[in-house]
Formats: C-alpha cells, structure tokens, sequence
C-alpha cells in the first residue's frame, strides 16, 4: 500500500481556503427595529365633567361655558366617539344626559351613554368622554441592511410598506383597526332588480365613458324615431 505524499501546491491551495473562510464577514445580527412596519393605532381621549346644582338638571351659565369651549377647544372630528358617562347612584342622570344632550345637539354632536366606571363622576356630576383614535405611518422605507446580502433569510423591513401606508392614509376610522364594525343586514334590492331586468330582457348599458354615453344617446333616439 502506497500513500501520496500532499504536494506543495495542495497545501497552498487548502490554505489559501482557509483564509477565505477566516475573512469572509460574520452575518448581522437580525434587529426587530428592522422587521416589516406596522399601522400602530393611538387611543387619546379628552375628559370634560359637567358640574350640576343639587337637584336640579339646568347647567349654569358658567358651566355651559365651559363646555362649549372645550368642544370648540377639542377640535371634534368626523370618526371621534363621544359618551357621556353617569353615576348609577344619581337619580337625575336621565334629565341631566338630555341636557348635556342639548348642548351638543347645538354643535352638530351625538353621544352614547356608558355605564360609569370605578372612578367615574361624583355627586351631581356627569363626563363626557371624547375617544379619538389616531393611525401611525410606519417609518420606511427602510435601508438599514443592504438589500443584496442579507442571508438571514427574513422578511426585508420594506415588505409591503406602501400597502400599510396606503390603508392607514385611506382609513375611514382608525377605530377599524382596533375592532372591527358589525355590518348590518346586506340591500338585497339592487341585486333583485338586475335579475328582473335581465328577464325582461330590459339590461341598462354600461356607462363608463363618454363614448358608451354617446352610443346610449343614439340609441335612444333611433328608437324614439321607431
């Protein structure tokens, strides 16, 4: 049995090898800060007490000042959820929610009635809770790892960050977000009438653009002329 002998040039070439190994860079360690973005959602809300005279249900004229300027103050939007919050142990809640009711009606306003919670309003006192929800775009894109060698095998931080952006810019309510809405009975009309259309052989043209209008128009007109 006979062995060979490494030659010269092998020896090189396996060190040569090695030292690639030695300087080729260790892989970046994968930071959460890098993942894909998220629509973050920011609860706020703004807290007005409403102070009442014993026994009565009449807001003083200081008090409905006040009021007034923290609903001009609080800058009310389309998509804020206002309550109004009473004590279970206020006899008057009822009569003092309509007028609180009243006031709010003057600005164009409606609110739900909650049941008060452990550190709600005292004694001849009701809160009105404005909850406003705000959606956060999510910072990208993001460049903090080259694109060409990331081998972490992750998902890369820009991963639908336009399709993130664009839900939270075109949002109705960020409340949508959080918990979503209980649709209500579907409108089984327009659905209904298509069918008795298309058995009456009585189909509306489409009209998506001007030419399609144009060709209604004539059509309307040969049969008039019939």
């Amino acid at each position: 049995m006979t062995t060979r002998s490494k030659t010269p040039g092998t020896i090189a070439l396996l060190l040569a090898v090695v030292g690639l190994a030695g300087c080729s860079p260790a892989p970046e360690p994968w930071l959460q800060g890098e993942s894909p973005r998220h629509l973050e959602v920011q609860h706020l809300r703004m807290k007005f007490v409403a102070a009442f005279a014993p026994g009565t249900a009449e807001l003083s004229r200081g008090e409905a000042a006040r009021l007034d300027a923290f609903l001009d103050q609080s800058g009310i939007r389309r998509n804020d959820h206002l309550y109004v919050e009473a004590s279970t142990e206020d006899r008057m809640a009822a009569a003092r929610i309509g007028r609180i009711a009243r006031e709010l009606d003057r600005h164009g306003l409606g609110a739900q009635t909650i049941p008060a919670e452990a550190e709600g309003p005292g004694a001849n006192q009701l809160a009105l809770l404005v909850d406003r929800y705000v959606v956060n775009l999510p910072d990208c894109p993001n460049w903090a790892l080259p694109p060409n060698d990331d081998h972490d095998n992750q998902p890369p931080a820009n991963f639908g960050c336009s399709t993130t952006t664009n839900l939270g810019l075109m949002i109705d309510d960020p409340h949508d977000l959080v918990v979503g809405r209980t649709p209500g009975p579907a409108e089984g009309d327009p659905a209904l009438n298509a069918m008795a259309r298309y058995r009456a052989d009585k189909v509306k043209p489409l009209a998506s653009s001007a030419g399609s209008s144009s060709g209604g128009s004539s059509g309307a007109s040969s049969s008039a002329s019939q």
